[in-house]
Formats: C-alpha cells, sequence, structure tokens
C-alpha cells in the first residue's frame, strides 16, 4: 500500500508547536504513519511538539531585548543558497505575526566568498523575508555595496560590525530600535565567530540561566519521551530482568546438581 504524506495538509498553526526547526514534510509523514496506527492527529502533534530535538538543530527561543520580544534564530549552519532560502520558507510559519524581521550577516575575514554569496542573496532571494540587514564582522561596506547595487534599500542596512566595534548595549539598542511593533525576529546568519556575534550569543545564554539544559541530558529525560517510546523502554527492562532472573535461577540449579 502506498501512503502520500501531503505536506498542504499540515498548516502553519501546527508548526508553531515545535521550538526547533521543523519541515511540514516530516510532520506529514508522521501525521500518516498516525493515522494508520490509529492515533488521533492531536495526540500525534503534541507527541512530536514534546519531543526531544536532534542535537545541533536550530531552536527557536524568545529573549526580552528592551521591552520587546525577540525570536532568536540561529542559523549559521545554513550557508548555501538553496538551505537559506528554504529555512525562510519553512519558519515563515513560526514567526509571530506582524514581527519585524532583521538578518545578521556574520562575515569572517577569512570567508570572503561566503559574504559575497550573502550579500547577493539578501536583495535577490530575501528581500521579502528581511525588513532590515545587520552586518557584524568583517566587509561591511563591500557587502552593502552589493546589496545596494542590486535593489536592498541603504536605510535597511545597519552597521555593527569592525567598522563600528559595538559594545553589547549598543547591538542590543540597536536591535530593539529596529523592532517596529511588540514583536522581531532575529535570524543570525553565514558564520559563527565574530566578536559581536559572540557577545550576543553569549548573552542569550545567559538569559536562559536555569533553563539552560544540555540537549544530549534532555534527549535522555523520559518525561520527553513519546509515550510510545515509554512503554517500549519498559517492555526492555522486562525482558532484561527476567533474563537476569532466568540466568540467576540456572546458576542456583546448577549449583544444587553439582553438590548433589
Amino acid at each position: 500500500m502506498l501512503v502520500y504524506a501531503d505536506p498542504e495538509a499540515v498548516s502553519d498553526e501546527d508548526m508553531r508547536g515545535f521550538d526547533y526547526l521543523q519541515f511540514k514534510s516530516n510532520v506529514a509523514i508522521g501525521l500518516a504513519i498516525a493515522r494508520l496506527t490509529g492515533v488521533g492527529r492531536r495526540t500525534a502533534l503534541e507527541g512530536m511538539w514534546k519531543s526531544v530535538p536532534d542535537v545541533g538543530v536550530v531552536r527557536l527561543r524568545s529573549y526580552d531585548i528592551r521591552g520587546k520580544q525577540v525570536l532568536w534564530v540561529p542559523m549559521f549552519a545554513a550557508n548555501d543558497r538553496e538551505s537559506v532560502v528554504l529555512t525562510f520558507e519553512t519558519l515563515k510559519a513560526q514567526f509571530p505575526s506582524g514581527a519585524t524581521v532583521i538578518g545578521i550577516l556574520n562575515n569572517r575575514r577569512d570567508r570572503g566568498r561566503r559574504a559575497e554569496l550573502f550579500a547577493h542573496m539578501v536583495p535577490d532571494d530575501l528581500s521579502d523575508h528581511l525588513d532590515h540587514v545587520v552586518t557584524f564582522g568583517a566587509y561591511e561596506d563591500t557587502v552593502t555595496r552589493t546589496m545596494v547595487s542590486r535593489g536592498y534599500a541603504r536605510e535597511r542596512i545597519h552597521h555593527m560590525g569592525e567598522t563600528v566595534q559595538p559594545d553589547l548595549d549598543r547591538i542590543l539598542d540597536t536591535v530593539a530600535g529596529l523592532v517596529s511593533g511588540p514583536t522581531g525576529v532575529l535570524v543570525g546568519m553565514i558564520n559563527i565567530h565574530t566578536d559581536q556575534a559572540e557577545l550576543l550569543i553569549e548573552h542569550f545564554e545567559q538569559l536562559r540561566g536555569d533553563d539552560h539544559h544540555d540537549e544530549l541530558d534532555l534527549s535522555r529525560d523520559p518525561r520527553r519521551a513519546p509515550a510510545g517510546a515509554a512503554r517500549l523502554r519498559r517492555a526492555d527492562a522486562h525482558r532484561r530482568f527476567a533474563a537476569l532472573a532466568s540466568r540467576a535461577h540456572e546458576t542456583e540449579t546448577g549449583g544444587l546438581d553439582a553438590r548433589v
């Protein structure tokens, strides 16, 4: 039997339950399996929302920045055109309605070709996704000239990298000032390691405080596992206990036989 898992059947509202980057095609497969096994749609969705994603996945977390609720999207691992465009198309469903979307172009001096790639991508592919762009690191003047020459408005580009050398407060003030309403989205792209990006990432990690748990620890937490997985673990533990009891009984019996 061939079953078609239709991504179009997955709504934007379904996707808002995930606190990490997830694709409608994957959710559609999970829902198709749930239908075949008699699991209700809502139950299946709640199980997927609760499950712990793979280590390294793009996590979505909101932070207060100067009174604005800003969704932080550390999308540094996606650095080719196809992946970035697909990720933005997917993430739209998880962005707060009406939020100002700000992209960080975080350029390292030893990654010049990557800086050039994104300087083309912003006006060519991401202009409708990004309300503003903030530049971190190197090549600020160069990438700005490229973006403007290809149609991205200069007033939407804001330098916060090597030409400015801002401290954390200035970065946060700039981000908050660009968010026109109560909510915003801040997307980190291209590279991780520049002075400005590390300031921002460290700040967000400090804000997480007691909620900052290692993902490996979370993945081992039985409370975060779907009920089916928990039942499998209990059954496996029962089998192992039964096997140990059987071996212990055989040892005792063998010892008695030897003494007789």
